[in-house]
Order: C-alpha cells, then structure tokens, then sequence
C-alpha cells in the first residue's frame, strides 16, 4: 500500500491465472478500498469473469490485456465525472 500512496494510482489492477488464485481477490479489494476509499480497482485473467469481477466489488473487468487498455480509460472517465459532480 506504502507504493499506491506515494505514486498516487487512480486503478490497482489484479490477476488472477488460476481459480486458486481467485479466492484472494475479494479481501485483496476490501484492502485497498479500504486503505484508499478513492482508488478503483480492475481485475481480469483467465479465471474471471464480469459477473465475477462485479461480486467481487472491482469497479471494472477486462479478459485481455487489450480490453485492461479500454476499461482502465472507462473507469478514468467515471473517476473524473463523479469528481465533477
């Protein structure tokens, strides 16, 4: 968490590969939500999906690299409009 609050990140993004790896990303959110309330994270990999990712509490999903590209940019254009509002 020490790096986040030094650089800043407006998205943490997390993978998981494998299903075992999975099972750690919920507390891994309620972590970083917790320490950073205004940081958003994403999570992809080959082992989630969408419906996933939204149980899980993650403010975005993407199931490629490519896809990271145009959620990130999404989830910074939600970021900077509720910042407006």
């Amino acid at each position: 968490m020490e790096e986040q609050t030094r650089v800043r990140a407006d998205i943490v993004a997390l993978s998981a590969l494998l299903s075992t790896t999975m099972l750690a990303i919920p507390k891994a959110i309620r972590m970083i939500k917790a320490e950073h309330p205004g940081v958003a994270v994403m999570i992809g990999g080959a082992s989630l999906t969408r419906n996933i990712a939204a149980a899980y509490g993650a403010d975005g999903y993407a199931h490629n690299a490519g896809e990271a590209i145009a959620e990130a940019r999404a989830i910074l254009l939600r970021l900077k409009n509720n910042a407006a509002e």
